[in-house]
This record gives structure tokens, sequence and C-alpha cells, in this order.
């Protein structure tokens, strides 16, 4: 099925789908699944490609979906269980945020469906869905005309190198899309922050008091709203007098433990 235009066609695309006869080599599965933060590394000596959603098939690398992440039904017809992906209408969570989805959906589309007084829904595709096991297998979103059934918008990830390919070649060429987005150039103003510490050594009764009296004596010590080039934050006690020289792990100083700390 290509050239699908509507949510019922492509329903029914991922359901007739054998996903759990689909397989990958090894390159193959380096190449289109190294996607999100579940970015995947092989380890040999193991069976589970990264124990998450594809595991290892009886020919020496190859691999296929994990069964226990792909979504389980009885086909009462065949007498048989089936397994594959769902789609779903999108959970606000912590891969997705449902209202910086929604300012996704270009602006011409959005006043389209005002005028019409039409809503819109926004689905992805989910395999098995626990509280202990929840896999991501794209992260593709679709935005779907809630009066027409229509695919409206789609939002790829550039990371989701498979799924890409693989719905790309069977949604009509005329549903809006970031892919050109996504594929263009962008200018990218980063800010980097240099971290630079100092040991600042006082006598007191208590941590507490040893911060406040460092402050009275160096006031650029002393906290201000904001994050201004040149502050100084309070980390921990120092295990050390004096700052160390060269670069060193401010961590391997740090005292925890110090006298005064909790008291």
């Amino acid at each position: 099925m290509s050239n699908i235009k509507k949510i019922n066609e492509l329903r029914k695309l991922v359901k007739e789908t054998e996903w759990l006869n689909l397989k990958w080599t090894k390159d193959e599965v380096k190449q289109g699944f190294n996607h999100y933060s579940h970015e995947l590394k092989l380890k040999e000596n193991r069976n589970h490609y990264n124990d998450f959603f594809l595991e290892k098939a009886d020919e020496k690398d190859v691999f296929i979906f994990n069964k226990r992440n792909l979504f389980s039904s009885i086909n009462k017809k065949l007498k048989t269980t089936t397994w594959g992906l769902r789609v779903h209408q999108v959970k606000n969570n912590r891969y997705n945020d449902n209202y910086s989805l929604k300012r996704m959906l270009p602006k011409e589309i959005v006043d389209k469906l005002e005028k019409d007084n039409h809503t819109f829904s926004m689905l992805e595709l989910r395999g098995a869905w626990t509280s202990y096991n929840q896999p991501h297998f794209t992260n593709m979103i679709l935005y779907v005309n809630d009066f027409t059934d229509e695919i409206i918008f789609v939002k790829y990830d550039l990371k989701d190198v498979w799924f890409n390919n693989f719905f790309r070649n069977k949604l009509d060429l005329s549903i809006t899309n970031n892919w050109d987005w996504l594929n263009s150039e962008k200018q990218f103003n980063l800010i980097y922050e240099q971290r630079k510490y100092k040991v600042v050594s006082v006598t007191a009764l208590t941590n507490e008091l040893a911060q406040k009296k460092a402050q009275e004596q160096m006031p650029e010590l002393v906290w201000s709203e904001g994050r201004k080039n040149g502050d100084w934050n309070y980390i921990a006690p120092s295990k050390v007098e004096t700052t160390p020289e060269g670069n060193f792990d401010v961590s391997e100083i740090c005292d925890r433990n110090a006298v005064g700390v909790w008291h």
C-alpha cells in the first residue's frame, strides 16, 4: 500500500505489516536504528541488542524486533497470536510534550483548521506499553484532521533512518511534512561555560557559618540571582586548603564528610 493519505489506511498498513518477520544485518541496524536518546550499541557477548527492542535472530548476525516489545493480540480466525505495532494518540510524557508538538504544526494548516472549525489529533507508533517497558520505535508524529481523517502533517526525526524510509515510501507526497526543514543547514548560536574553581579556607563553628564568613571577606562570593558571567557558586567543603594547580577534577577534592557540614 502506497500513496496513503488517511489515517485508516495507515492503520491498515501497520496492522498488516509482519513486523516480527523483518530482518536486518548488523550494519543495517547501526545505520537504521541509531535514534533518539536510546542509541544502540552492539554488545557482542549478549543476545539482546542493548536489551531494548531488537534481538538476534537464529541466523548469525541477523536481527529482528524483540517480541516482548511488540503488541500481541489473538487472531481468532487464524487461531494464532500476532505481534505488531499500533497507531495511538500521543501521550504527554518525557519523550513528547504535547504543547511543543502542537506548535510544530505549520501556521497555514492551523489557519485552515480554524477556518473550517476543525480539530486535529497527534498520533504515534507504539508497541507493547507497560509501566516497566516503554519502547519508542520511532519519534514520527502524525497530525490528523479529526473531521476528515486526513493526515495533514508528518513530523519526522533525522535519527529514525529506517522508519523514515519505510513511511516516506508509503505516505502520499502531497502531505506536508518537516523533511526538507530537517535536511537543511541551520544557524546555531551556542553558549558554552568555562568552569573555574578556587578553594577558600576560613575558620568557623559550622560549614554554614564558614560560607557566611567567606562571603563577608570576599563579597564576590555572595550569591546573586541569574547566571551572570563571572559569578561564583558554593559547591562543597574541600579536603585541601588551597586550590590545586593545573587541570584537576573538583569531585576529587570535595569532602562531603567534613566536620561541621551537618551541624
